[in-house]
């Protein structure tokens, strides 16, 4: 068969089956993935929408809330890539690794194309554009001064400091962030239940940002930080945590929890915000 037929044949790794007998992928995941892939180009980009996928795999075009979060699951686990995309809508591009290429290497290998290149330059863009935005990289004396004093002078217990900092947070600015899909976990005051970091499955990249923040913070409930994206956007709360990774490295922090709150508020009025 000549190169031109092959031009109309879409490869498919035999370790995605592999995969999903394994678990690693659902069905859902799957479905999504062998069809994004067969309408790929000869360069492993496929050009797809939300309402499209949810209509063509799903279908119901009324679906593209799910399909969002199997892209982000898709996407974690490094089957695709595509730009960031918090807030816009329309099409986009979708790239797939483990592709065969047009054309040859020099050495007459088969030319495979995959994703480590992707995900570093996207890594590397995220770091610049928060260094850029940064307005400085000293972290507040006086946010670790408050966090000391309030301990000590008020006597209040580290444990209840988390609870206490969301308590504080609660009105009707969170009243924007519902989730149609399980309202009994996400509700519109924030205040009935807590959201736990495992029953809390992101719907964009700043969602997951929040995540991997609230981990490593030590954090057990999604309410305050999900609240703070929600009023002040992912660059406050980005440099909020930074701050608190700087103080982190400077001197003992009795409570980062605590401590990310308050500069989440306090970052947020130096950007004007509140």
């Amino acid at each position: 068969m000549s190169d031109a037929g092959l031009k109309n044949y879409v490869v498919v790794p035999r370790s995605v089956a592999s995969d999903y007998r394994n678990g690693l992928i659902n069905r859902a995941e799957l479905s999504t993935y062998l069809w994004m892939r067969i309408n790929g180009n000869p360069y492993g980009i496929a050009h797809m929408s939300l309402e499209t996928i949810a209509e063509d795999v799903l279908g119901s075009s009324k679906k593209k809330n799910y399909v969002n979060k199997i892209l982000l699951s898709l996407k974690s686990k490094r089957y695709i890539y595509y730009e960031h995309r918090s807030g816009r809508r329309g099409s986009f591009e979708v790239h797939f690794g483990e592709w065969i290429l047009p054309g040859k290497s020099e050495a007459g290998n088969p030319l495979i194309k995959n994703l480590d290149s992707y995900f570093a330059n996207e890594a590397v863009r995220r770091k610049r554009f928060v260094l850029i935005n940064q307005h400085s990289e000293d972290y507040a004396e006086d946010a670790l001064q408050f966090q000391k004093s309030e301990s000590k002078d008020s006597g209040l217990e580290t444990n209840k400091s988390t609870e206490e900092s969301n308590n504080t947070f609660r009105g009707s600015d969170n009243d924007t962030y519902n989730d149609t899909d399980n309202e009994t976990k996400r509700t519109s005051a924030f205040g009935v239940r807590a959201i736990s970091l495992k029953e809390f499955v992101p719907k964009s990249y700043d969602e997951e940002l929040c995540l991997a923040f609230a981990k490593e913070l030590g954090e057990e409930d999604m309410r305050f930080i999900l609240g703070s994206l929600n009023k002040h956007g992912i660059l406050v709360i980005e440099k909020a945590f930074k701050k608190v990774r700087k103080a982190m490295e400077n001197d003992y922090v009795e409570d980062r929890c605590r401590l990310f709150n308050y500069l989440v508020r306090q970052v947020a009025e130096e950007s004007q915000l509140i």
